[in-house]
C-alpha cells in the first residue's frame, strides 16, 4: 500500500537523476519518505548509466544532508513506527512527564529525561523502563525512586513518542530546547477529549482520591492539583467538577470532584484509559464505596455482614 508500494517500485525502475537532484533541493519532501531508499540509491549508483559528475553531486547531498539519517535507518524506522503504534501509552506518559518529569539539557548537547515518584510506585517506573530503558535508582534520604534515561537513542525514542502530547508550559519549553539540540521539528500539543490517555498520565502524577471524615457516612472526593491554572482547564470542561485556588502548600489550583455522577463518569473514562500508579486501586473500588455508601454499612447499628463488609472496604482502600 502507499507509501511502501510506491517506493519500492520506484527502487527497482531506472532513476532519474535530474529528478532525485531537484528532490534533494526541495525541503517540502518529507525526509521520512526518502530514508527508506536512499541507502539502495547510493549502491544503484554504479550500475546506472549518468555522468560522473551527476554521480558525484548526488552522493555528495546524501552524505551532506542525510548522512545522520543513515545510520541504521531500518533499526531507526522501526523504532519510530513502534513509537506511533504505541499511541495510547505514548499519551499517558507525556502526561505523567508533564505532572512528575522534567526533558533537560545539559552542556548545551546532553540530552536526558528524569521522573520522581514514591517507593510505593515503582511499578509505574518498571513499566516505562521496559518501553524505553534507562535507570532507576532510589534517592538518598528521602523515599522516593528516580527515573533517568540518558541514552541518546532512546531519548530519541521518547521524544518520538511525547512530542504533540505534552502540553504543560513549563515542560513544553524543556520540550522545544530538547528538540533544537537533537534537530528535531516540534509539535504543538493535540486536541484534548474524553479518550485521550494524557489525562490518565497526569492523575497519575498529580491526583488524588481521599476519604474525608463526614456524616453519615464518608465523603469520597477525586482531585487533581497543579501550580497552573491550565494543566486543569480541560479535567473541567470535560468531566465536569470545578476548580479551585488552594493556599496551602505555597498555593496550587484544585480541579476536584465530589458528586456521584461524576465519579461514576470518571471511572467509566478510566477504564478506557487506565491509570497506572497505586491510585487505581481506589478508583476500582468506587462502585463499592457507593453500593456499600446506600446500605449505611459503615454505621454501627447495621447488621454484623455490613459492618465486616464496611470494615473490609477500608482495609483494600489503604
Amino acid at each position: 500500500r502507499w507509501p511502501l508500494s510506491s517506493l519500492i517500485e520506484f527502487t527497482h525502475c531506472a532513476i532519474s537523476w535530474n529528478l532525485m537532484l531537484s528532490l534533494m533541493y526541495t525541503k517540502e519532501i518529507s525526509v521520512s519518505l526518502l530514508l527508506p531508499f536512499l541507502v539502495r540509491i547510493s549502491l544503484m549508483v554504479r550500475n546506472q548509466l549518468v555522468t560522473k559528475d551527476k554521480t558525484i553531486n548526488l552522493l555528495t547531498i546524501i552524505s551532506r544532508n542525510y548522512s545522520s539519517y543513515l545510520v541504521g535507518t531500518s533499526e531507526t524506522t522501526r523504532t519510530t513506527l513502534l513509537a506511533h503504534s504505541d499511541k495510547n501509552f505514548n499519551e499517558w506518559l507525556a502526561g505523567f512527564i508533564d505532572g512528575k518529569g522534567s526533558l533537560l539539557v545539559t552542556q548545551q548537547v546532553n540530552t536526558s529525561c528524569e521522573i520522581t515518584v514514591s517507593i510505593a510506585d515503582e511499578k509505574v517506573l518498571r513499566k516505562i523502563q521496559d518501553k524505553l530503558g534507562g535507570s532507576i535508582k532510589l534517592r538518598s534520604g528521602y523515599k522516593t525512586l528516580r527515573y533517568r534515561l540518558q541514552n541518546k537513542k532512546a531519548i530519541l525514542n521518547l521524544i518520538t513518542r511525547i512530542n504533540g502530547n505534552i502540553r504543560n508550559p513549563n515542560r513544553f519549553k524543556q520540550l522545544c530546547h530538547v528538540c533544537t539540540v537533537l534537530n528535531l521539528p516540534i509539535k504543538k500539543p493535540n486536541k484534548l477529549h474524553s479518550n485521550h490517555n494524557w489525562f490518565a498520565g497526569f492523575f497519575d502524577a498529580n491526583g488524588n482520591i481521599i476519604l474525608i471524615n463526614s456524616k453519615p457516612y464518608p465523603k469520597l472526593e477525586i482531585s487533581v492539583n497543579s501550580k497552573l491554572l491550565v494543566d486543569l482547564e480541560d479535567y473541567q470542561k470535560i468531566f465536569g467538577g470545578s476548580i479551585i485556588y488552594d493556599r496551602s502548600h505555597n498555593g496550587s489550583f484544585k480541579w476536584q470532584l465530589e458528586n456521584k455522577s461524576d465519579h461514576l463518569n470518571l471511572r467509566e473514562y478510566f477504564r478506557k484509559c487506565p491509570i497506572h500508579t497505586i491510585k487505581n486501586n481506589r478508583i476500582n473500588l468506587i462502585s463499592q464505596y457507593y453500593e456499600l455508601c446506600s446500605l449505611s454499612a459503615n454505621q454501627k447499628k447495621q447488621s454484623l455482614i455490613q459492618n465486616k463488609a464496611w470494615n473490609n472496604f477500608l482495609k483494600k482502600w489503604v
